[in-house]
């Protein structure tokens, strides 16, 4: 393939006197891969797959026996016995065995670099007067060890053939980076030809050494790795660092004009030229514009609502400009902008006095015509607030307000006593109080929850209101990736909200309980019996159009005990019915952790609306089951774990929802109104009442 691309660059050369032949000259090579495909980040990546294929032996050395592929004139042939003669490739061929190298290539550098270092310890070993023989135990301590730190280690234990994956990065003594080699295997084209490619995973780590090792190995601007590190990393680091120790570690790894390659991976020795090193420098520069530019995709409206992110754009701007990287510059101003426009169109005119922007309450969500938009933590929230007399207060404050602020704000205008405590009334008769320094009280409560103050001593004189048994209005909105971290490791630690996350959960128990409602209330028996069977459809259009979250929802209220007891009513559903109901009830099933589920979403193409609440428990136990830090590294097992849900939910919503226009009826919007307005009971002990009065209990 390379004689028929490049004929010139592989040809007999003459040195000293005698003919070499079919070599090839390093720079030259270095120069014909990076241009030959937009896979090659530059020179420097060029070298790097090149060292991979030398350490292979897919490539020779001619000029020498050295291990290490320079960017000098430095001559090199194939290890290939028979020659190719006219066939013709594909360019997916070029394509595939490009991308393997892009893999393989930073791997090679690595081990590359540690080789230099342990050789330089090995000939000080070898200078000495008398040759010395150390006999190494498992277990033993010893007075002076070499350390590999990155690459691949080789024990060999007799009789076992172990060979160790784990490779320690140390610094003082101390472990900054695990990693574990992972084997992949890379096939080509239609031919069947493979090769085995080695990557690493990261196992565990201090936040700045992983930072490090993102920006030097596993980035390149026209490729990206199976192993989703990036992403995981930018989706789990709230767990174990501030945003600001973020913005620090990326800045703080931009070369600067006087650093260079300095402080990096890779040993850059007088053998690399100045030209390689600037690239080098500048390819790192561009994958901090890549890791920025992806952690804007991520985070959304958050992004721009944290003071250090601003003040880390406006370093990171101007940096781009001074160093003439054109190109990332105006990536970079271009994403800034659009997300800029998006929140310009989602702001209303600002009020007087520095208020809040907007003004929008649970009431006002419902009532929205237009598309609805990810709440934001200073979005003002308007809702009531009740005495134990049922009479109410009505406050307009942010989202991200304290209970303890809102107690505040009461007491300023009304005289209640000492001690007063803000809590939840269900429509149960329960009373749950918030803490001094919980946020978003607001959007987490029950579907027919409503919020009382009153002393600490009184609050069991709390009772729901009579509306609690009524109207509720809800809206699904957008919800933002690192709502699903707020909402497992608690929002008041980060004093960040969970509103879209808490309406899309409510929402859930929303449809269940309006299903059981709608049953309930019925009092003809051929209705009820007309209404489970829409139902049992309704539920298979939501399986057929991916809404597992409905469809869950559907069939617990089904399966409820207020309405499963009926058997008066389901002796009347045709059979068909059901045993589509039995059908859908073993994908309920959460036998083996819910596999039966599982296995059918993993076979689905977005959009797909995943059935939220197992996505929040396995987040849950992959946090209370795994420790955040393992010898003061973290451990980033459990980040990738946690990561994976979020990924899947992304996943799911990576393609919009699109539906065939519906049969002429009842008007769209009449249709709309009225899902927003539903009248739901959520209160267990009023559903079974009405159940009983429907069929009462057979006598003992």
């Amino acid at each position: 393939m390379t004689l028929s691309m490049s004929p010139k660059l592989i040809c007999d050369r003459i040195i000293e006197n005698r003919t070499e032949e079919r070599c090839f000259i390093g720079s030259q090579a270095i120069d014909w891969l990076a241009k030959v495909s937009p896979l090659v980040d530059g020179r420097f990546h060029a070298l790097n797959m090149l060292q991979a294929l030398l350490e292979e032996d897919i490539i020779i050395n001619v000029s020498g026996s050295e291990c290490e592929f320079k960017d000098t004139d430095n001559l090199y042939r194939f290890s290939i016995n028979e020659w190719p003669g006219n066939e013709v490739y594909a360019e997916e061929d070029l394509d595939d065995a490009l991308l393997m190298l892009t893999r393989s290539g930073p791997d090679a550098q690595l081990r590359l670099a540690l080789r230099k270092r342990l050789k330089k310890n090995l000939q000080q070993l070898l200078s000495l007067n008398r040759a010395i023989t150390w006999e190494l135990y498992e277990g033993e301590e010893g007075n002076s060890w070499y350390i590999i730190i990155k690459g691949i280690v080789n024990v060999i234990v007799h009789g076992k053939d172990v060979e160790t994956n784990t490779v320690h990065l140390k610094e003082h003594g101390q472990d900054v980076l695990v990693l574990e080699k992972m084997n992949s295997l890379i096939l080509f084209g239609q031919s069947g030809c493979h090769a085995s490619s080695q990557m690493y995973s990261v196992m565990a780590g201090t936040p700045s050494k992983m930072v490090e090792y993102l920006l030097e190995t596993r980035i390149y601007s026209k490729c990206s790795l199976d192993d989703h590190f990036l992403n995981d990393f930018l989706v789990a680091f709230p767990i174990f660092m501030t945003t600001e120790s973020l913005c620090y570690a990326l800045f703080a790894k931009y070369p600067l004009s006087k650093q260079l390659a300095r402080t990096t991976f890779f040993d850059c020795g007088p053998e690399f030229s100045s030209c390689t090193i600037r690239e080098h420098s500048d390819a790192i520069k561009k994958r901090v514009v890549q890791v920025t530019q992806r952690w804007c995709t991520l985070a959304g409206n958050l992004f721009l609502e944290d003071k250090s992110i601003c003040i880390f754009i406006e370093d990171l701007l101007q940096s781009l400009e001074k160093d003439k990287l054109d190109d990332e510059f105006n990536i970079l101003k271009t994403e800034m902008s659009l997300l800029h426009e998006r929140l310009l169109d989602q702001d209303r005119e600002a009020p007087p006095d520095g208020l809040p922007s907007r003004r929008m309450g649970l009431g006002d969500i419902a009532k929205l015509e237009v598309e609805p938009k990810p709440i934001r933590g200073n979005d003002q929230n308007v809702f009531p607030v009740f005495y134990a007399d049922h009479s109410y207060v009505t406050l307009a404050l942010p989202y991200n307000v304290t209970a303890q602020t809102i107690v505040d704000s009461i007491e300023d205008h009304t005289i209640l006593g000492e001690d007063c405590l803000l809590c939840e009334v269900t429509s149960t008769g329960e009373r749950i109080p918030f803490k001094e320094d919980e946020i978003c009280v607001t959007t987490g409560l029950s579907v027919n929850g409503k919020l009382f103050i009153a002393p600490s001593e009184h609050l069991d004189s709390l009772t729901p209101t009579p509306e609690q048994e009524g109207p509720v209005c809800s809206s699904l909105a957008f919800l933002e990736t690192y709502e699903f971290i707020y909402h497992v490791f608690g929002k008041e630690k980060y004093n960040q909200i969970t509103a879209n996350l808490d309406m899309l959960l409510r929402r859930l128990n929303e449809v269940r309980f309006w299903i059981e409602t709608q049953v309930l209330l019925t009092q003809q028996l051929s209705k009820r019996v007309y209404l489970l069977k829409t139902f049992i459809k309704l539920a298979a259009h939501c399986k057929e159009l991916n809404n597992w979250n409905s469809f869950f929802a559907i069939l617990m209220a089904l399966n409820s005990v207020a309405v499963s007891r009926l058997t008066q009513t389901w002796e009347k559903v045709p059979r068909k019915f059901r045993n589509i109901l039995e059908q859908f009830d073993s994908i309920l099933e959460p036998t083996r952790n819910h596999r039966v589920y599982r296995l059918l979403v993993g076979k689905q193409k977005p959009p797909i609306l995943p059935f939220v609440p197992l996505l929040i428990k396995d987040m849950t136990f992959a946090n209370e089951g795994n420790k955040t830090y393992l010898d003061d590294l973290v451990n980033f097992e459990k980040m990738r774990m946690i990561a994976s849900s979020v990924r899947f939910f992304h996943y799911c919503r990576s393609e919009p929802f699109t539906a065939d226009c519906p049969t002429p009826g009842r008007p769209t919007q009449e249709i709309a109104t009225f899902v927003r307005d539903w009248k739901v009971i959520d209160n267990e002990r009023t559903l079974t009442q009405l159940s009983h009065g429907l069929q009462p209990k057979k006598a003992s």
